[in-house]
């Protein structure tokens, strides 16, 4: 039996230096850079599909590839994600929040006191449904399938029902509740709080772990990556001819088209990060130094995650907006290295504590 080979890792390092980009440019470009600017435009497209989707598909993947897959692990670690990304939210967002409106000294909206504008921002930043809770809803939905000992045809099935549902629970107006909003929010796209929620996401990771089996069934890598690029292409061919002549979505119509998804644009991205595999393994065959990088970033994913969004939250209480694309390349670049180091430094910390 095979184990994974270092594709994935590469896949994943170029997505985390990918979503380091289209973060700050989030965080700190002006409206021109972001939409008319050519590197805006660029950052935003590898941003897209290369990245949150490559993760997702990658989540799937570590669940088959990992010893520790047991249910009981899966369960314990998807609900630590889950309880953990709400504290995350606090420090990368909630505080960064209240600090830059105590610092900015803005005058209070209206109908509003100092603690009932405090609350709406603790209330706004801290449910939002951001990656980690999504991997963590992940990590239960595995834990569930492995208990009950699914086969495999079962995950084909629930993909078309988890299709069926997030567009059936899209066409439905829902009032907004306090209470029951953030919990919606973390199954569907009931707005603009919900960045991951589960029926548009989980396709990913169910592919990725169907990659994955075969990936390590098979003995001849070469031709299975050659015969993926080689459909792939195809699917991608009739996919982008159907954009022009049919309209097809693309998931890059707006930022909440992007995060709430529907089918047929998960076959465009499905196929797209196969695509993007198979031309990383072709491309990276001979190890390099490169590559190498690459692997190390990528399994420093989380903890690169984690660091530079906490870097963001403390840049953000003093920065606003950068109208200079040049400027935005050079943080962008500077945050990826520092949160490399960082990484590392905290890797190496844990394991001799370990």
């Amino acid at each position: 039996m095979q184990q994974r080979d270092g594709t994935l890792d590469i896949a994943k390092g170029f997505a985390v230096i990918f979503m380091v980009y289209v973060h700050v440019l989030i965080a700190f470009g002006s409206k021109e850079v972001q939409e008319e600017h050519l590197f805006g435009v660029i950052v935003e497209l590898l941003g897209g599909i290369p990245a949150a989707p490559v993760f997702m598909f990658m989540l799937g993947a570590g669940v088959h590839f990992s010893r520790r897959s047991t249910p009981a692990n899966l369960a314990r670690r998807g609900l630590k994600l889950l309880i953990g990304g709400y504290l995350f939210n606090f420090f990368r967002s909630v505080l960064p929040a209240l600090l830059q409106w105590h610092f900015a000294d803005v005058a209070l909206p209206h109908d509003h006191t100092h603690m009932s504008y405090s609350m709406e921002i603790l209330y706004y930043y801290l449910f939002f449904v951001d990656i980690l809770q999504f991997a963590g809803m992940t990590f239960l939905f595995f834990a569930l399938m492995r208990k009950l000992q699914s086969p495999l045809w079962l995950y084909s099935l629930l993909i078309v029902l988890f299709w069926i549902i997030n567009h059936s629970l899209s066409t439905l107006n829902i009032p907004f509740n306090r209470w029951l909003t953030p919990w919606y929010a973390l199954w569907f796209g009931i707005d603009d709080s919900s960045y991951f929620p589960f029926f548009t996401w989980i396709f990913y990771p169910i592919l990725g772990y169907y990659s994955a089996i075969i990936l390590q069934q098979t003995k001849n890598r070469k031709t299975l990556y050659f015969r993926i690029f080689g459909i792939t292409s195809i699917i991608l061919f009739g996919y982008l001819l159907g954009i022009w002549l049919l309209g097809l979505p693309t998931g890059y119509e707006s930022n909440r088209v992007y995060y709430h998804h529907h089918f047929p644009v998960h076959i465009f991205y499905g196929s797209w990060i196969l695509w993007w595999i198979a031309t990383l393994f072709f491309l990276f065959r001979t190890p390099s130094i490169h590559s190498r990088i690459l692997v190390d970033i990528g399994k420093m994913t989380t903890k690169i995650y984690i660091i530079h969004f906490l870097i963001i939250g403390f840049l953000s209480i003093f920065i606003q907006q950068i109208s200079s694309a040049w400027i935005i390349f050079i943080t962008s670049s500077i945050l990826l290295l520092l949160s490399y180091f960082f990484a590392t430094f905290l890797g190496r910390f844990m394991d001799k504590r370990s």
